[in-house]
């Protein structure tokens, strides 16, 4: 059995919620070997009964049974991050043929027959894989240079968080944090530094005049609104990178802004916010993992990152410790629809800001390839009113 094949399945389950629900429904435990197959016996039964388990209510019985390290190992490895149902057919397919063999070397010809006409009429993917030369370049590249990733810094957080295309960032945070202007703060950086353009869904920041000045007063280190200064460079610097949906003219449909973004060159989509988006299926949780499969898909296609902002619903001031009676930092569980949110998305950034010293701290949750593009932690920042940039 090939177990790198068995690893990326299990890699799968673990972190993707809907090929957990196929793998689960298709593989059986036989399909896997040695600890691959005690992992996946565990997993199948606590996700048999709720797919939406969470990691914490299982960990101790992994941990009973010798296989946290194993989880994590598969569960934590950038590398196997490039996954699809794929995988669980090629594994599917494999089982079959190693049981049609394993037969037919013990003298079972009746059962290896069996095995044999499933493993004919078993559909398998031919026209989607990659060629020879393809692979071999990758190898060569690889040894030679190392795993390679365009990076790109805003210079706020750079040490913990670099942002990559083909990626999608959730950023929430307590109330009154700052987490649209801090985003805008990051646009700014990338499109000044890199020549970035954006697409903006932004639905709060209105009217679309104050949104303006709060990117100009970024972009020139200064207010700007009713000074009566020149603004020939503030007029191409926006519309040079910056394109805005008219709300008032679009439904909030995730459909329809992924349809327009795709017949716009951009770098980066913006939704701000996420509650401002129509839900269209029965259940929350659904509408939210489809949608963020949706995202990534367009992002992996366009070559682009798209930035969400996604406010919490759950929090409480805490009772004591460094935040006592102020809101807390803000987590991905907190955001209506909890678990979506911390499985789906690749990075995950949560503000929390002190009102009386403007001291901001951007807390790094989740890094898709931590160790490589970031890693999680938290990066104090000052807020400058006046410019709406941090120092």
């Amino acid at each position: 059995m090939n177990l790198e094949l068995e690893q990326y399945t299990l890699n799968a389950i673990i972190v993707d919620r809907d090929i957990r629900e196929v793998a689960i429904k298709k593989l059986r435990i036989n399909h896997f070997n040695h600890d691959h197959r005690k992992l996946f016996g565990i997993l199948q039964n606590i996700f048999i009964d709720d797919m939406d388990t969470p990691p914490e209510t299982y960990l101790g019985k992994l941990k009973e049974n010798d296989l946290l390290n194993l989880y994590i190992e598969v569960g934590n490895n950038p590398i196997l991050g490039v996954f699809s149902e794929r995988n669980i057919a090629e594994l599917e397919r494999e089982y079959l043929s190693d049981q049609y063999k394993n037969n037919l070397n013990s003298g079972n010809p009746d059962q290896a027959f069996e095995y044999f006409k499933k493993l004919k009429n078993y559909e398998t993917v031919t026209d989607s894989v990659y060629p020879k030369e393809f692979i071999l370049k990758e190898i060569r590249e690889a040894i030679k240079s190392g795993i390679s990733m365009e990076m790109y810094t805003t210079g706020l957080i750079d040490n913990y968080y670099k942002i990559v295309k083909k990626q999608t960032t959730i950023i929430t945070g307590s109330p009154t944090s700052g987490k649209s202007n801090f985003l805008d703060a990051m646009m700014v950086n990338l499109a000044h530094k890199y020549n970035w353009r954006f697409l903006l869904f932004s639905p709060e920041n209105q009217p679309i005049k104050l949104h303006l000045m709060n990117l100009a007063r970024k972009f020139e280190g200064f207010p700007m609104m009713g000074t009566g200064k020149d603004s020939v460079n503030v007029e191409k610097f926006i519309i040079d990178h910056f394109t805005f949906v008219n709300t008032n003219e679009i439904d909030s449909n995730l459909d329809l802004i992924l349809s327009l973004a795709k017949t716009k060159e951009i770098d980066g989509l913006v939704i701000d916010p996420w509650n401002e988006i129509q839900v269209t299926e029965d259940s929350d949780k659904k509408f939210i993992r489809q949608s963020i499969s949706k995202l990534k898909k367009f992002s992996y296609k366009k070559n682009c990152h798209n930035f969400i902002i996604a406010h919490p619903t759950k929090l409480r001031k805490a009772q004591s410790g460094p935040y006592i009676d102020t809101y807390p930092p803000a987590t991905a569980y907190d955001i209506d629809g909890a678990s979506e949110w911390y499985s789906k998305p690749d990075n995950i950034l949560s503000l929390w800001r002190d009102p009386e010293t403007n001291r901001v701290e951007v807390h790094i949750q989740k890094i898709k390839f931590e160790g490589y593009t970031g890693q999680k932690g938290m990066q104090e920042l000052n807020f400058v009113a006046d410019t709406g940039g941090y120092i």
